[in-house]
């Protein structure tokens, strides 16, 4: 609506308020105040508004009420007409508070989880060293299943407890200067059993030289780690995994490709969301759908972006683009010399 139009509306509804004051016409004053809500407009646009169509109205001389009388009459319009604008405050309000109550009782079940599981990791590893039993054996094979399933909700609880940190804004990035060859090269050293052990291959090509970044490393390890795991959860069985570097366009550009089945262009929009599985997702993969968003949510973090690009049977590629290390002005150049000076 057009501001004008507004104007004239309103001028129209608050005279005939101010002739008749009746229930009925400030059903019209709610009406306008929800219009102008949807237009984008603040309670002072609307306060403005009303002290135009005033100015007007108590400047014609048809009227038949006293200035005073219309200032008063017209109040009550105006609490009508600015409703929509407390309802919508104390709506937000109140969703912020219920937001905030949840991410709370969330963080406090997700570390009351975690507590009891690496106790139990603990205690079954340590009870498996003891009696060192024969895996075929009913004991053994009652330890195995205790450690697989203790460890896998103890995977899922500390994916959990990373989500409810970000919501929350707790999370702080431990930054220091990485060399992106070495980083990634060590990184898919200590993946490289996991993948062998899935029976697929990983081949890495990382240039050396690539120019520094400023990371958290345990951080960036978990998006790579996870990028190659979903590779080896979703790709060809004996099929390969490749993870490339780059330095392009003021950033660092680390893919991590595989030649599964690909993923179907209305499972891609949602990708990055919380708890999404895809549609084709074999039954027998498990997880919670958090690894993703997680990955999304640490490379944000280091300012950087992640993107997929996958076709029907052509594999998918993931992509994730670091800034370069930020090189400080010469204004806090000079500030950090005066700062050694001074410490000195």
């Amino acid at each position: 609506m057009e501001a004008a139009g507004l104007l004239e509306e309103y001028t129209g509804a608050l005279r005939d308020y101010l002739s008749d004051a009746g229930e009925h016409k400030l059903v019209h004053a709610y009406e306008l105040g929800r219009r102008a809500l949807a237009e984008e407009l603040g309670v002072l646009d609307m306060v403005e508004l009303h002290r135009r169509a005033l100015s007007r109205l108590l400047g014609d001389e048809t009227r038949r009420v006293t200035a005073t009388q219309a200032l008063t009459v017209a109040q009550t319009f105006l609490s009508e007409a600015l409703s929509p604008f407390e309802i919508t405050h104390r709506g937000f309000r109140e969703a912020t508070d219920v937001m905030q109550r949840t991410v709370l009782f969330a963080s406090v079940v997700c570390h009351e989880l975690v507590t009891p599981l690496t106790s139990i990791l603990v205690s079954a590893g340590m009870l498996n060293d003891v009696l060192s039993p024969d895996p075929s054996s009913s004991e053994g094979k009652l330890l195995a299943n205790v450690l697989s399933a203790a460890t896998t909700m103890k995977t899922r609880a500390d994916d959990l407890v990373e989500v409810v940190a970000f919501q929350a804004g707790t999370v702080t990035l431990d930054l220091v200067r990485l060399e992106p060859s070495e980083f990634l090269c060590q990184v898919c050293e200590r993946l490289e059993p996991e993948v062998t052990g899935a029976a697929m291959g990983l081949e890495v090509r990382v240039p050396d030289g690539l120019p520094p970044i400023e990371g958290d490393p345990d951080r960036l390890e978990e998006v790579v780690g996870n990028l190659v795991r979903n590779a080896v959860k979703y790709g060809s069985e004996s099929g390969r995994i490749e993870v490339r570097a780059e330095a392009t366009n003021g950033t660092v550009e680390i893919e991590v490709e595989d030649n599964g089945p690909g993923i179907p262009p209305w499972d891609q929009l949602r990708l990055f969301q919380p708890y999404f599985r895809g549609h084709e997702v074999r039954h027998d993969v498990s997880g919670l759908g958090l690894g993703l968003m997680l990955c999304r949510q640490i490379v944000e973090a280091h300012g950087g972006l992640i993107s997929v690009e996958s076709g029907k049977e052509q594999g998918t590629l993931f992509r994730v683009k670091l800034p370069l290390e930020r090189r400080a002005s010469a204004k806090e150049r000079g500030r950090e010399r005066a700062s050694r000076r001074g410490r000195a």
